[in-house]
């Protein structure tokens, strides 16, 4: 009779698959359980990754938001110049009733201007936050998990 013996896993690979987790917890990561034994018994090794969808997602929001705050930013001192100078530029349009500069129409794009590049600036800087919260406690999950399975 012949012996078989199957050599247990030494690694298992999981994926929490939830992209628009915004905490350590919940954020989409790839963890790699590792197992390995030696004279003091089985040691068990959870690292943790950021997913490239995760990574990509965050930093083509945090692009987008730069951009929509400097196009604004861009229409709020286009309209301000409009306004001072009465030199017509690429915007003020957007302050005109038939060919004419409109006062209240220009004072209204220019704050709602102005308030949109404080909220995409607001945003950067949550963004921000969470990634270092994210990135610093990536490893959470996996330790909590071992955890569990130590009870």
């Amino acid at each position: 009779m012949q012996d078989s013996c199957e050599k247990a896993s030494e690694s298992v690979s999981v994926v929490q698959d939830y992209l628009w987790g915004t905490s350590p917890k919940t954020a989409q990561k790839k963890t790699n359980y590792t197992l390995w034994q030696d004279a003091s018994g089985t040691h068990v090794v959870c690292p943790s990754a950021l997913t490239a969808g995760y990574i990509n997602l965050t930093v083509v929001g945090c692009v987008l938001s730069v951009a929509l705050a400097l196009i604004c930013a861009w229409i709020a001192c286009d309209l301000q110049a409009y306004v001072s100078n009465g030199v017509q530029g690429f915007w003020s349009w957007l302050a005109q009733t038939h060919s004419r500069l409109n006062a209240d129409a220009a004072a209204l794009f220019i704050r709602m201007a102005w308030i949109l590049v404080v909220f995409h600036a607001a945003t950067l800087v949550v963004e921000a936050v969470m990634v270092v919260r994210v990135r610093g406690k990536k490893d959470l999950f996996g330790e909590e998990t071992l955890k569990t399975l130590q009870q």
